[in-house]
């Protein structure tokens, strides 16, 4: 099952609680359609998971996996990595 770092968690947390959003809600992660057809990845913050939705708690962030990249991100995590503009979040394949 797709993971979250600790990194990626505490700044998932950071841009929660910037956004004055409820302790309760969790980070959904969809796919997009672009409109080259080309299917996007997506993070958005969510009261609840979606229909179908996987919903684990990782590093005490809730995360629901919609069913269409559930098994494509099986094997990846979400991490922070370093940008000429800041730290960005980045789903990458799984350490070890």
């Amino acid at each position: 099952m797709l993971q979250v770092s600790d990194a990626a968690a505490a700044a998932l947390e950071q841009a929660r609680t910037a956004q004055d959003l409820p302790e309760t809600f969790g980070v959904r992660v969809f796919g997009e359609t672009s409109p080259s057809g080309e299917v996007e990845v997506s993070l958005a913050f969510a009261d609840e998971p979606q229909e179908g939705d996987a919903v684990t708690e990782q590093a005490g962030t809730s995360v629901y996996i919609a069913p269409e990249i559930a098994e494509p991100l099986a094997d990846a995590e979400i991490d922070i990595e370093q940008t000429p503009d800041g730290p960005g979040l980045v789903i990458k394949p799984q350490d070890g």
